[in-house]
């Protein structure tokens, strides 16, 4: 089998790529950013998901599966609209294209929880979307809807994971960051060499469902290897103990190491995502989270104090 992870240099789609390698599942990271790490360059390829020639270029190796994590983030979808498009619904139709060409059996799509809008009960993948929704979440819904038209038109094996509040520490990710809420966690995570924050439009009381990175890898391969899927979309998070606020979260940390520096959270009132419904995630794909927040965060402590990274 192999797999090709567009937009694979980034933290998750390098933590899947390792959790397939760790498999003997042959992998190729695309993306229009050269990794740094030499385990990952010796399986990249440059691809720009917005030119179909390059896409239709990168598929001649015929995939088995791709997997789409290229996408404009939520900040970014806000002041570039016009990327946003470009990145998130042309790029995504490029893929689809590409993949009926090439002979791809399956299209595995990096949704977000951003498509239920601003909430805080339970949500599930059978909740009505809103019509008031972010561009980045519209876009995301977009890309679902699109993805399963395919489905619907062509017979494309097309399934959208719905991503929640991924968090993770990757020394080779420090200076391409992503302009979104996962930025804020990453930049929380340096706190424990010392560092002071201050954040000017946050509360710190925004809640959300946090998925450390190695739970969301292993349940994206599970989706990957699954023989078929009763559903076209998931909710993927982590355990129900991680729907905490970024002031636990800082919490948590600051409990972890004595030397973390203050986080001064200067905004009021605060935007959140309700806890996340996982029973499809579970009893479809087979896989439990397993990593709870402390847990997680234990992990990614480590990896930051290492002297290597300092």
């Amino acid at each position: 089998m192999l797999v090709m992870i567009v937009g694979g240099t980034g933290l998750l789609g390098r933590a899947t790529a390792l959790e397939l390698m760790r498999q003997n599942i042959d992998v190729t990271l695309l993306s229009r950013s050269y990794p740094k790490d030499p385990w990952a360059q010796r399986i990249w390829k440059k691809l720009d998901i917005e030119d179909f020639e390059s896409v239709k270029e990168a598929l001649r190796s015929r995939p088995d599966v791709i997997l789409n994590f290229a996408a404009c983030l939520q900040h970014a979808c806000d002041k570039q609209p016009k990327t946003a498009v470009g990145i998130n619904i042309n790029g995504l139709t490029n893929i689809l294209e590409g993949s009926l060409s090439a002979g791809v059996k399956r299209v595995i799509f990096a949704s977000s929880i951003a498509v239920y809008g601003e909430r805080r009960d339970l949500m599930t993948e059978v909740d009505c979307i809103p019509a008031d929704n972010s561009l980045y979440g519209a876009s995301k819904y977009f890309g679902e809807l699109l993805g399963l038209q395919y489905k619907k038109t062509y017979g494309l094996d097309f399934v959208a994971l719905r991503y929640s509040g991924i968090f993770g520490f990757d020394p080779a990710e420090r200076s391409e960051r992503s302009a979104g809420m996962a930025l804020v966690r990453q930049q929380i995570l340096e706190c424990v060499t010392g560092k002071d924050l201050v954040f000017n439009n946050i509360s710190g009381s925004e809640r959300v469902h946090l998925t450390h990175v190695e739970d969301a890898a292993r349940a994206t391969v599970a989706a990957i290897l699954l023989g078929a899927h009763q559903h076209g979309v998931y909710n993927v998070g982590g355990p129900s103990e991680n729907y905490l606020s970024l002031r636990d979260f800082y919490h948590l940390l600051s409990a972890l190491s004595p030397r973390c520096g203050n986080v001064t959270w200067a905004a009021n009132g605060a935007r959140s995502a309700g806890p996340l419904c996982i029973k499809r995630m579970t009893s479809d794909l087979g896989y439990v989270p397993t990593v709870s927040v402390s847990n997680g965060l234990k992990k990614d402590v480590e990896l930051i104090l290492r002297k290597d990274f300092q």
